[in-house]
């Protein structure tokens, strides 16, 4: 990747992260019928995202090359950001974003850019049954709504893009990360929440997948490196 190029994804990146980042901050407001927000009512994690995402992007086009599969992960990660940011703050997933990011998955996959179309399809039904059915289990066992809804069709967008036979290993992702959560909070956090959302999880555990999936070794390798240290 030349220099200028670099340069110009950055540029466009950065414009766009800044972008997403008023929707992820603004979208709830609206939803919920609240004031929007200024500047300084921002966390710092919100502040610093477009940065993320330009890093993101870079990282993208490096792997892929100037390709459909780069361009695809870009938007990919475009809308999993607000998501990831939406739901780390205010505990959903807007249909507003989970669908259009389903659809746009299964467009790219018509012409086999992730995955073929079937697994595509599958994966989208399997990753929404499945949440489904865990969310009825655990209502049953324990009484309590132990995921949200907007997380089955999250899982059902991701599969969309990376196909059904990743659905179990986005799902042991996304619990570890979770997990890891909790953990953190639970250490540092004075009044401790228990109430800790799966979709952040589900967003990172895409991204890896989208990036590692084709090389399971190398994914076997890191998931291992952070359990156990090496």
């Amino acid at each position: 990747m030349a220099w200028y190029d670099g340069c110009l994804i950055i540029f466009l990146s950065f414009g766009l992260g800044c972008i997403l980042n008023i929707i992820s901050t603004q979208l709830p407001q609206f939803l919920l019928g609240l004031p929007l927000l200024g500047r300084h009512e921002l966390h710092p994690y919100e502040k610093i995202f477009p940065f993320v995402f330009t890093a993101c992007c870079l990282f993208w086009f490096w792997h892929f090359g100037f390709d459909w599969h780069a361009l695809g992960a870009c938007i990919f990660t475009a809308f999993l950001g607000p998501l990831f940011l939406i739901d780390l703050k205010y505990l959903i997933l807007p249909d507003q974003l989970t669908f259009p990011l389903l659809w746009i998955g299964l467009l790219f996959n018509l012409h086999g850019v992730f995955s073929n179309i079937d697994s595509a399809i599958i994966g989208v039904i399997a990753g929404y049954l499945t949440l489904f059915f865990i969310y009825h289990i655990f209502l049953w066992l324990s009484g309590k709504q132990g995921l949200g809804h907007g997380d089955f069709k999250l899982l059902a967008a991701l599969l969309a893009w990376t196909g059904v036979e990743f659905l179990g290993w986005i799902l042991l992702l996304a619990g570890i990360l979770t997990l890891g959560v909790f953990g953190l909070k639970k250490i540092f956090q004075e009044n401790f929440n228990p109430q800790i959302p799966f979709g952040p999880g589900l967003a990172l555990a895409g991204i890896i997948i989208l990036a590692f999936g084709n090389n399971l070794n190398t994914l076997t390798i890191l998931i291992s490196t952070a359990l156990f240290g090496g």
